[in-house]
């Protein structure tokens, strides 16, 4: 596993945030750890997250969200920045808890900033498409085995 973004969140930035994870393509990476369905260090761990050398609070905090996008954890960071959410790190795979500020933020670019945003292509005409008037089928035509539709 690479990479990863843990934030603590409270269950009234939850409603907020997890739809933006989705719109952000970010959803069938994220995962909600509850305290409620045990000991969010414990699901950390189980989910393959480093946590000998997490900062204090992590294993008993009531509401967590993971996202597993190593690449993409910067971008992440600041999504949830942006809604409110100040208590987040980037774990590497070497077990490092990294502590998410502006400093990690200026190096991930906003959607609409990216490095190479994908252009509109223009319209190319294909031979044969639109230059010929569409077939007219019959309202009574016949059916391949004799009868009438």
């Amino acid at each position: 596993m690479g990479d990863v973004l843990v934030a603590l969140v409270g269950r009234d930035h939850l409603n907020r945030i997890l739809p933006a994870v989705h719109q952000h393509a970010l959803g069938h990476v994220a995962r909600v750890l509850d305290a409620d369905r045990g000991e969010v260090g414990g699901q950390l761990r189980r989910a393959g997250v480093p946590v000998e050398r997490a900062p204090q609070g992590i294993s008993d905090a009531p509401l967590a969200l993971m996202i597993a996008a190593a690449a993409r954890c910067p971008f992440a960071a600041r999504l949830m920045m942006e809604a409110g959410i100040d208590r987040l790190w980037i774990v590497s795979t070497s077990g490092a808890w990294r502590a998410v500020d502006d400093a990690v933020l200026r190096i991930a670019p906003r959607r609409e900033e990216a490095a190479d945003p994908q252009r509109q292509r223009p319209y190319i005409p294909v031979p044969g498409i639109g230059d010929r008037p569409a077939a007219v089928i019959p309202a009574e035509a016949p059916v391949a085995d004799g009868h009438r539709a």
